[in-house]
């Protein structure tokens, strides 16, 4: 099985999958993100350097292509669990919003470029407002690439996702990390049994 984390920058994914990491560590759980292939440098320089629309795509999916065959598709054979934080739906999301009518390539692009990746069996969305995002990255003191406008476009694809998709649960990213920590427990739990 493969469950996707997903949800707007802020939202609390990479401290839930820690939590989840020291929970779950025994449980035949594999834990995947992006950044972990040999490109990742390249790949974290494209968000604060302008890339556009068309090497984002090409970039992010090489990224996770190498996470995907050499850690994922293992684990999943072996009877793994795999949890990834920001999956395919990321790409979509992110480029959905960062789209221009003048753009040469367009959403059903970045579609095929990622459709070679096993669809989540299950995706857990932590959903938030846009401004929390803003607010959390400055209480942190992070910068973040993306204005609220953006993000408001990325929770917009989420949300219209979410609502059409039976795959997805949606999480109260606004709750304390441990509270998110827990119901994302649980709903794992249930899945499990």
């Amino acid at each position: 099985m493969l469950i996707a984390i997903e949800g707007i920058d802020g939202a609390g994914k990479s401290t839930l999958m820690k939590n989840l990491q020291s929970r779950l560590s025994t449980g035949g759980y594999i834990f995947c993100a992006e950044f972990q292939s040999p490109i990742k440098d390249a790949v974290k320089s494209l968000l604060y350097n302008g890339a556009t629309f068309f090497l984002k795509t090409y970039f992010f999916a090489a990224d996770r292509a190498w996470t995907y065959k050499k850690i994922a598709l293992p684990a999943i054979e072996s009877g793994h669990t795999v949890i990834w934080d920001r999956y395919v739906d990321t790409a979509l999301a992110y480029r959905y919003a960062e789209r221009k009518k003048a753009d040469i390539i367009d959403l059903n692009f970045v579609k095929q470029i990622n459709k070679p990746f096993k669809k989540a069996d299950i995706t857990i969305y932590l959903k938030m407002p846009a401004e929390l995002s803003i607010e959390r990255a400055a209480f942190a003191g992070r910068k973040e690439p993306y204005n609220i406008a953006f993000l408001k476009q990325v929770q917009q694809y989420y949300d219209r996702v979410a609502e059409n998709d039976s795959t997805y649960y949606i999480v109260d990213a606004t709750k304390t990390i441990s509270e998110v920590t827990e119901e994302v427990y649980k709903i794992l739990w249930e899945i499990k049994t």
